[in-house]
């Protein structure tokens, strides 16, 4: 993966999002601004791979939070990463027990080699 072409995702800012995560997650800025970034990697490494990726519960809270802002969302998405990335929540707890594990773990192990194991606590 490009990291040049990240630079345009990692310095996309949202303070509606963020606030918004604060208001949902109940954390202070900081932690909202980590999850944050930390979503825009694990959007960045999804709209890169033909694999299916799972985030954390953490990044899945800031996912939520940015699709509540759809067209700034649509527009990050075409405008930084190249193509929409859909949110596909697992049908069943059977089904996130089975593919949701790995598809975690895939996505853990990309952010691990392309941050060069400087994750953050919300993976």
């Amino acid at each position: 993966m490009n990291k040049v072409s990240y630079e345009r995702v990692e310095s996309y800012q949202n303070s509606n999002v963020v606030s918004r995560i604060i208001q949902t997650a109940q954390v202070d800025s900081g932690t909202a601004t980590a999850m944050f970034n930390d979503l825009k990697l694990f959007l960045f490494l999804a709209g890169n791979t033909k694999h299916a990726l799972a985030p954390t519960s953490k990044i899945d809270e800031a996912w939520h939070a940015f699709l509540m802002y759809t067209a700034e969302y649509k527009e990050f998405c075409e405008k930084c990463i190249g193509r929409f990335v859909n949110h596909k929540p697992y049908s069943s707890d059977v089904e996130r027990e089975e593919k949701g594990k790995v598809a975690y773990e895939r996505a853990y192990a990309m952010a691990e080699e392309f941050t060069e194991n400087k994750l953050s606590p919300n993976w």
